[in-house]
């Protein structure tokens, strides 16, 4: 089980390094994917070109101009994400963390939680999203896992592009359709259940999917009577 860093869109990080103040800056985008964070950093006169691909990158880079030095530093040291009370901070009216749910040969990433009523889904429901890397004839691909109305759907897609598209009424089906398709090529995964590749078995991915079902109101909320009543319900009546 492990938690993402929570890195916030345009967040700014100043740290003093051999007397001078390098600013590092969280952007959209980066050289290699335009949809993942792109970190700048300056400092006087020297600054990165373009969005680099991590925090490492961008202050290292700006460092070795400035001193002309093979130094390196650690990127999410010096934003702080190793200090607890920053990444509180930064957690503040966060309702949903994404986090990596670590199998022996892949990394499922969790990135969209949601609840149903369907045992044979693990009550997750449409809203939950997963993937994971894997290769299939040494070409490394991504499978994307989701639901959708009645089916949960498994896409493989290879350098952006959609290879093909599984779908069946549960998570253990619909990998059991990959597995007789694809044969050998995804022999090693078939140690896990369809439901542990979603990463619905996972301990804390069921904590986070029943955490959905607890209703809960505000100040703002006491004049919503349905909403009340369950409320009151769930916390007093029983």
């Amino acid at each position: 089980m492990e938690f993402l860093v929570p890195i916030r869109l345009h967040m700014k990080v100043v740290t003093h390094l051999s007397g001078h103040d390098f600013i590092l800056t969280v952007v959209k985008g980066n050289r290699e994917h335009f949809e993942q964070p792109g970190y700048i950093c300056t400092c006087g006169s020297f600054y990165t070109t373009e969005p680099s691909i991590s925090s490492s990158n961008a202050i290292s880079t700006v460092y070795q101009q400035m001193f002309h030095t093979k130094t390196r530093f650690s990127g999410p040291m010096i934003m702080g994400f190793d200090k607890p009370d920053i990444c509180k901070k930064l957690l503040e009216g966060v309702l949903f963390r994404p986090y990596f749910v670590n199998l022996e040969l892949v990394r499922v990433f969790v990135f969209g939680i949601a609840r149903s009523e369907n045992d044979q889904w693990g009550y997750a429901g449409v809203g939950f999203k997963s993937s994971f890397l894997f290769y299939l004839a040494k070409e490394r691909c991504l499978f994307l896992q989701e639901f959708e109305e009645d089916v949960c759907k498994v896409t493989i897609i290879y350098k952006m592009e959609v290879e093909k598209i599984y779908c069946a009424s549960t998570p253990n089906l619909v990998w059991e359709r990959i597995f007789s398709e694809q044969g050998t090529k995804v022999a090693k995964l078939k140690t896990f259940t369809g439901r542990m590749l979603f990463g619905i078995e996972n301990t804390i991915t069921q904590r986070l999917i029943q955490t959905l079902k607890i209703p809960s109101c505000s100040l703002s909320d006491w004049n919503n009577d349905v909403l009340m009543e369950e409320v009151y319900s769930y916390h007093l009546k029983r």
